[in-house]
């Protein structure tokens, strides 16, 4: 049976290149492993420098599936990658996968199933959308109470993208978020994850990762991040909906003339520890997973994962 490490973990703690550590030292010694993609933005063509997408160098020297697979105007949904992600992993030849990312909706679904997939139609989603951007997602947020309270309870009245989806499948679906929620949790028990699992996660204590998040994203700006967003826009994709994803938005201010270099990188490293909270929040709440610090115990973490797809 193929194997399947979930390498989780807050943005920038350095997943990815203990993925692509661990992937090179098993293929040398014939244990063919390759890394899956669970980033929901490294998915698209184009946005290399902002999403820390591994380098075209770094993807050739193991392989790297479900990254560029998405070219504007299309965008990834949970049910589009849950499709993918079997789908790509089924065909290939390589029997361990190390599949790497931040996106808690993503992981949940592989290992637990989908929501009912509503179709939610471009109608309703670009009433929520237009209605979001006029009186912004505080305002959705308080539609969204009156609505579905329980829902509303376990939803940040800033967090854009979830208070416009709420809205959208309460509307599309007739149901109470909430109410899809528990049918989706007696599903639970009966979806069964087809390939043997283990799910470990790296964290750092907030001053460091504040630090390394800092660095990070000073070493963008210097590899042309700015640069980046400019060809995207000039091209015509602003209102693609990854460019208006951390990092992305905050640079089309500054091509806008509206904040300084330094206020761009303020707001960069804000928004990115919000994140990064929201993200370590959400995979704290899977007592399943294996937890290692992302400096001190990186080597337990690495034989963890070798003992356990090295293991007959």
């Amino acid at each position: 049976m193929k194997k399947n490490i979930f390498i989780l973990g807050s943005t920038g703690v350095g997943k990815s290149s203990l993925a692509l550590k661990i992937s090179q030292e098993l293929n040398k010694n014939s244990t063919s492993t390759a890394i899956v993609n669970a980033d929901s933005l490294q998915f698209y063509k184009g946005l290399d420098i902002g999403t820390a997408k591994p380098s075209k160098k770094e993807m050739l020297l193991s392989p790297h599936l479900l990254f560029d697979c998405i070219n504007y105007p299309n965008e990834a949904t949970v049910a589009w990658y849950y499709e993918q992600f079997f789908l790509t992993l089924n065909n290939h030849s390589c029997n361990n996968f190390l599949t790497v990312g931040g996106s808690g909706f993503y992981i949940q679904a592989l290992e637990k199933g989908l929501y009912d997939d509503y179709k939610v139609s471009l109608k309703i989603k670009e009433k929520y959308e237009n209605m979001c951007k006029k009186e912004g997602p505080e305002f959705l947020h308080k539609i969204l109470i009156k609505k579905d309270t329980k829902t509303a309870d376990k939803i940040s009245n800033k967090d854009r993208y979830r208070v416009v989806r709420a809205l959208s499948v309460i509307e599309a679906s007739g149901k109470m978020l909430s109410t899809i929620k528990e049918e989706f949790d007696l599903q639970k028990s009966k979806t069964s994850f087809p390939y043997l699992l283990q799910k470990i996660a790296l964290f750092l204590e907030r001053d460091e990762l504040k630090k390394l998040l800092l660095t990070r994203i000073q070493s963008m700006l210097k590899k042309g991040f700015i640069e980046e967003v400019e060809y995207l826009v000039k091209k015509g994709q602003k209102n693609w909906k990854p460019l208006s994803s951390i990092g992305y938005k905050e640079v089309q201010l500054y091509l806008l003339g509206q904040i300084d270099k330094c206020e761009l990188t303020n707001l960069i490293l804000n928004s990115s520890m919000s994140l990064a909270k929201r993200q370590s929040t959400w995979f704290k709440r899977d007592k399943t997973i294996q937890w290692f610090h992302a400096a001190d115990e990186l080597n337990k973490a690495e034989k963890s994962i070798c003992n356990f797809l090295q293991k007959s």
